[in-house]
């Protein structure tokens, strides 16, 4: 029997197929730990709205993880919880209460726009979560909320006008004043520095 028939034999395959699946049972052990945190106060939003998230982001970015089967088979558990840590920290739905109101709506506005630009939920979550795709519907609904958010301000006559009387004193010292003027022909105020 020569060598690289050893080397192909049915007990080398056996062996080296038993060794493999002892190594896998072996690293499923390997976990690093997802710490369930409480909810201190979830984000407030229209059912509607609330329902999208939840589908497509709460996973990641909450402390109300729903991990599937294939998310507990390790490695892929490590990118799992890996990109759980990370979502976590950028953004959690769950610690709604720990952001400025200022904070709230850049984070909204952010979320939307990652998942327009096709950047959220990441093609990986989508791929093992084919139900976590933000639909165009979907997509078009978020839209509308954040366009809601904006606060619409009739214009003050008042102000504009004050504004308009101050920008022609401005224009009339402006014309008044001598303004030295550069080798290139141009006017400069020499005060610019200040």
């Amino acid at each position: 029997m020569n060598p690289l028939s050893k080397l192909f034999s049915r007990e080398a395959f056996t062996s080296i197929g038993l060794m493999v699946l002892i190594l896998l049972v072996a690293v499923q052990f390997l976990r690093p730990e997802l710490k369930e945190r409480p909810v201190t106060r979830d984000i407030t939003l229209p059912a509607d709205v609330k329902a999208i998230f939840k589908k497509s982001c709460y996973d990641c970015h909450s402390n109300e993880t729903q991990l599937g089967w294939g998310d507990q088979i390790v490695p892929a558990y490590w990118l799992v919880a890996r990109h759980i840590r990370q979502g976590r920290a950028h953004l959690n739905f769950s610690e709604w209460d720990k952001l400025t109101p200022a904070e709230r709506k850049q984070k909204l506005w952010e979320a939307v726009n990652h998942t327009a630009l096709g950047a959220m939920p990441r093609a990986d979550y989508v791929f093992m979560h084919p139900a976590a795709k933000v639909s165009d519907k979907e997509l078009t609904i978020l839209k509308n909320y954040l366009a809601s958010l904006v606060v619409h301000e009739p214009p003050d006559t008042s102000k504009i006008n004050d504004e308009a009387i101050q920008y022609q004193q401005w224009l009339h010292t402006k014309a008044q004043s001598i303004l030295p003027v550069s080798p290139n022909r141009i006017t400069y105020d020499p005060n610019y520095k200040n």
